[in-house]
């Protein structure tokens, strides 16, 4: 059990959709750390998307910090110190095991804490494709179409990650 679970005031509800686990957070203005020392302790590998359809939370981590608004779907990595804090009114959170995108898009590691898909039409898509994977009935007993739209969720964020990988100013 986490040593931090008398302070959590949030209530998560969520459910497996293949190998990724996503959820709907309801919370107050909401804030957490993960230290160096929380990395040791309870090690996790996978990335998180978040997809703030309403709110809005601010995230550091690798240096960067990132503003996340209303509509803005941001990447982190549970495997790497942050701090993240929120004021939600509609949030989502899908854990990504790293494997999976990583084999589709060696950027990944480098745009957390970045807004992805800014200026896109591909962000809205994302965004509506992980609200319906939260809570939608569809899939419900459907497993090939649920490998089929989870695969579809990792490539089209492969793609917006790799379309914002192209956008960065070079570091040379």
């Amino acid at each position: 059990e986490s040593p931090h679970i008398a302070t959590f005031d949030a209530s998560i509800v969520g459910r497996t959709v293949g190998p990724r686990d996503i959820a709907t957070m309801i919370a107050p203005e909401h804030s957490w750390t993960r230290t160096p020392a929380d990395v040791r302790r309870g090690p996790e590998s996978g990335l998180w998307l978040s997809f703030m359809e309403s709110g809005v939370g601010y995230l550091e981590q690798n240096g960067r910090a990132v503003v996340q608004n209303s509509g803005d779907i941001v990447l982190y990595d549970a495997a790497r110190p942050f701090t993240y804090s929120l004021v939600p009114e509609s949030f989502y959170i899908m854990r990504i095991p790293r494997e999976l995108l990583m084999h589709r898009t060696a950027a990944a590691e480098r745009l957390v804490a970045t807004s992805l898909g800014v200026g896109t039409g591909y962000r809205s898509v994302l965004g509506s494709l992980i609200k319906e994977l939260s809570g939608g009935a569809a899939l419900a007993g459907m497993p090939s179409a649920t490998a089929h739209i989870t695969s579809s969720v990792l490539e089209l964020l492969a793609g917006v990650i790799d379309l914002d990988e192209g956008n960065l100013p070079s570091q040379t």
